[in-house]
């Protein structure tokens, strides 16, 4: 690229072309071929000034090549000038071979290190490259750009990475890479390459975008695997494998979404295992969630009937221990039976009847009859309690009229 710096620099150079050049002085030569010496210096001068006369015309034209081979071969004659380095320089500048412009400016420098052209050529350079990189860089993004909406991720990376290895660092670059990567689901990395543009430019909108994206993204993929573990947990419970069903509803949780159903699983599933106060506590948490969740109202009932019935289940065991204890005459061990039966809070005619007839049997009538009438204030039609209090009854009756007679004899004697 020829750069509108590059014409006026030119045009200097040429009206400083008259300044002498410096010649390449060879000492090894004999005094006595000193005056031919001279004769051929003075040829090589009007050689190299007619050189570089031409080479400045075509320079001016803008041929370029055909100016470098006048350079050249103004070069070949000996004669070392920082113009005719800073000539060849620009000329290469024209041709876009920086590089090799850059090694002959510096020679000028070399020889003059005050020598304007020279340094303005230098300078020229620099700003061509810079707009050059800045060219390259904004195809590169651009192609990035395009590959992303092809959703051709990974060659939009390569796209923005390759822009960013020029040593250019710009926002849209950066958020570009982040783009992708959210893209392909590598969110830590995105966001990295997000902040980074936000670095650069703290308003730079699309990172914000891309940051606020990767958000929902995540949030997103969250609630997908919670569902897919509740779902898992459902069917599991369904199945029958209640402990499979607790960890995948437990995973659930993990995830760090708290909802109800996930809850409700695991209390339902611990209910199945017969574990109720552990499933009261979760069912109670879904409530917590949603106090109008039906499942977990419903499971709750479920445990409280479960426990009511395990409870009258186990009352009706102790109660038949007892009885089985009364008939084979252990009266202590049936009381013993009766009375954890009561223990369990459930007030049963039945038990209270039992612990009445073992005292009786142990002729306790005082301590066995408000036990039997403890019975007949829950069922006033219980007729083992009536029976009870009538062989109570008899029995006193008989020890009292066994006294009584026990006393006359006693009178009888005494008189």
């Amino acid at each position: 690229m020829v750069c509108i710096f590059l014409v006026i620099s030119m045009l200097i150079f040429i009206v400083n072309a008259t300044s002498d050049p410096i010649r390449i002085n060879n000492s090894s030569y004999q005094d006595e071929k000193l005056n031919v010496n001279l004769i051929s210096d003075q040829n090589n001068q009007s050689l190299f000034d007619k050189l570089m006369k031409e080479g400045k015309k075509e320079q001016i034209n803008g041929d370029n090549n055909k100016a470098l081979n006048y350079f050249f071969q103004a070069l070949d004659t000996g004669i070392v000038s920082q113009k005719l380095y800073t000539g060849i320089g620009y000329s290469l500048i024209s041709l876009g071979e920086y590089d090799n412009a850059t090694l002959f400016l510096k020679k000028a420098l070399v020889l003059d290190p005050d020598f304007e052209d020279a340094k303005k050529g230098l300078k020229e350079i620099s700003e061509c490259k810079q707009t050059e990189d800045l060219s390259s860089f904004n195809e590169l993004v651009n192609a990035g750009n395009e590959a992303q909406k092809s959703k051709n991720f990974n060659e939009a990376l390569n796209y923005f990475n390759q822009a960013l290895e020029m040593g250019i660092k710009r926002d849209d670059a950066y958020a570009g890479i982040g783009f992708a990567l959210t893209c392909l689901g590598e969110y830590d990395n995105a966001t990295e390459f997000l902040n980074k543009a936000l670095e650069l430019n703290p308003n730079f909108e699309p990172a914000k975008q891309g940051l606020k994206e990767i958000t929902e993204r995540i949030q997103e993929d969250k609630l997908n695997q919670f569902d897919d573990l509740v779902q898992k947990g459902n069917t599991a419970q369904m199945e029958g494998y209640y402990n499979d069903a607790i960890n995948y509803f437990n995973q659930a949780l993990e995830i760090g979404i708290e909802r109800e159903d996930a809850y409700v699983g695991i209390g339902l599933a611990m209910t199945s295992l017969g574990e109720y106060d552990n499933a009261t506590e979760f069912l109670n948490k879904a409530l917590k969630i949603d106090p109008l969740c039906k499942p977990a109202k419903n499971g709750l009932e479920i445990i409280d009937h479960n426990k009511r019935a395990d409870i009258e289940s186990l009352f009706s065991d102790l109660v038949n221990q007892g009885n089985m204890a009364q008939t084979e005459g252990d009266y202590d061990g049936a009381i013993y039976y009766f009375n954890q039966a009561l223990e369990m809070g459930i007030e049963r005619e039945d038990a209270y009847a039992g612990i009445g007839f073992a005292l009786t049997r142990l002729g306790e009538y005082d301590n066995a009859t408000p036990f039997l009438k403890k019975a007949l204030e829950l069922d006033p039609f219980f007729k083992p309690a009536r029976e009870g209090l009538s062989i109570i009854k008899e029995k006193k009756k008989e020890y009292n009229q066994s006294t009584s007679s026990n006393a006359s004899k006693v009178q009888i004697i005494v008189n």
